[in-house]
């Protein structure tokens, strides 16, 4: 944010750590339809519902929007096992899948 600009980049948790961060549950953020070209989810899909998280960003995002996701392998070999699956069922296609040490980023793009 502080790169890019706060007038360009959201934040939203479930806790607010700070005044630069939304608290919301993430399957309903308050932003407009189509209202983000990227969407990052770091560490950040620890919510039971999950899958709810992958389709607000969906709606969120442009048409050719960037879905971008950096989360532990391990819980992408447990919890998160199916989510590959869920990325493609909402639309998206996964264009990058990469394990780099202890983390697995993918990255997708809105269809």
């Amino acid at each position: 944010m502080e790169a890019i600009g706060s007038q360009r980049v959201y934040s939203f948790d479930h806790v607010a750590i700070n005044d630069k961060v939304t608290a919301c549950d993430m399957k309903k953020v308050p932003l407009a339809d189509e209202a983000l070209d990227v969407a990052v989810f770091s560490l950040s899909l620890m919510g039971k519902n999950w899958s709810e998280y992958i389709t607000e960003a969906k709606r969120c995002l442009v048409t050719n929007g960037i879905l971008i996701i950096a989360e532990t392998t391990k819980s992408l070999k447990g919890r998160l096992s199916n989510l590959r699956d869920e990325i493609q069922k909402q639309g998206f296609d996964i264009y990058s899948d990469e394990e780099r040490g202890d983390f697995t980023f993918i990255e997708a793009r809105e269809l």
